[in-house]
């Protein structure tokens, strides 16, 4: 009885339970891929800032990446999800806060 239903259900378990599309999987790969994305786009940027030989360029991008590289991704998490939206005055959106927090880390 129990095979009988896997069996009959498989498609839909291999796609909402195994990949899940929909599911936690899912949500996880609609953060981390435009995280991925967006954190490597800033990353150059920050690394090319700090190639740069002008020292107002430099010094930014050498200051950025020291401070990141010596906070714990809960903290900055903690940071966006807490004192930006006071700085700000108004609650953000869940997904934005965690998108942001993930591609200014990385």
């Amino acid at each position: 009885m129990d095979l009988q239903v896997i069996t009959n259900n498989f498609t839909f378990l291999i796609l909402q339970g195994f990949l899940g599309i929909g599911g936690f999987a899912g949500g996880t790969l609609r953060l981390a891929v435009p995280a991925i994305i967006f954190g490597f786009a800033l990353g150059i940027l920050i690394g090319l800032g700090r190639l740069a030989r002008t020292r107002w360029i430099n010094f930014p991008a050498t200051i950025y990446v020291e401070f990141f590289r010596g906070v714990p991704l809960v903290m900055v998490i903690f940071w966006f999800w807490f004192i930006i939206p006071v700085l700000v005055g108004k609650p953000l959106p869940e997904y934005s806060v965690a998108l942001t927090a993930f591609v200014v880390f990385e």
